[in-house]
């Protein structure tokens, strides 16, 4: 498939033609076989066949599909827990690259050059096509600043209880899973709320990243125990 003209390219083609339909003697310095060439694509473009206007009209549909993902694609990282998370994958080395989302070079580089991320906006971005929340299932196109797959009633809720505390100090609590994602936000919340906490894990490897960030509690800090299937 030929490669599609560039916008200089077209604007030339374009001058030369209303050139033509100005002064249509200007055909005389064209030589008969390129002439004839001429009129017979411009009679194409003019009166395409059937298939050809399917063609096209496919064509503009596809484009305007892609410029709404893309669309929606930006007001979705405009919310700070999905920019944190494509800066996470981009910013960690066991992660392949095929791994890594295909837009996370510019965070990869902002990150390298210990530029801070841009604050959530102010006013929510808004959807082209609407989105089904994670939690009620309800249709939306306004996005949170801060939750990229909840609707707004969902998402401020859920922030609300994102830093919500309670006394828990003389209190042990036991966390199956909480080397990473959920189960270590849960040990770090405990452990801000004042409880003791023991995590369990399967893996030989150590739950290294929770026991850095709990050296600010280093009166309440969180152990680690290994468990092995029977």
């Amino acid at each position: 498939m030929d490669p599609a003209p560039t916008p200089p390219e077209v604007a030339a083609l374009v001058a030369w033609m209303e050139r033509l339909a100005r002064d249509r003697a200007a055909l005389s310095e064209v030589p008969f076989e390129l002439r004839q060439r001429l009129l017979t694509a411009c009679g194409y473009i003019v009166d395409p066949d059937e298939v050809e206007r399917r063609r096209l009209r496919r064509a503009f549909r596809k484009k305007e599909r892609r410029r709404e993902r893309e669309r929606d694609r930006r007001a979705l990282e405009q919310s700070e827990l999905r920019r944190t998370r494509i800066e996470g994958k981009a910013d960690g080395a066991p992660l392949p690259k095929h791994a890594l989302p295909a837009h996370a070079t510019a965070a990869a580089a902002q990150i390298a050059a210990h530029v801070p991320a841009p604050a959530p906006p102010a006013v929510p971005a808004e959807l082209v096509n609407p989105r089904t929340c994670y939690v009620c299932k309800t249709p939306f196109t306004r996005v949170h600043p801060f939750y990229d797959s909840m609707c707004s009633a969902c998402a401020e809720l859920n922030f609300r209880k994102r830093t919500e505390l309670c006394d828990l100090r003389g209190r042990v609590a036991l966390v199956t899973g909480g080397r990473v994602k959920i189960g270590q936000q849960i040990v770090l919340k405990l452990l801000r709320c004042g409880a003791r906490g023991s995590r369990t894990r399967s893996r030989t490897s150590s739950c290294r990243s929770t026991r850095c960030q709990s050296t600010r509690w280093r009166r309440r800090p969180a152990r680690s125990c290994r468990t092995r299937s029977p």
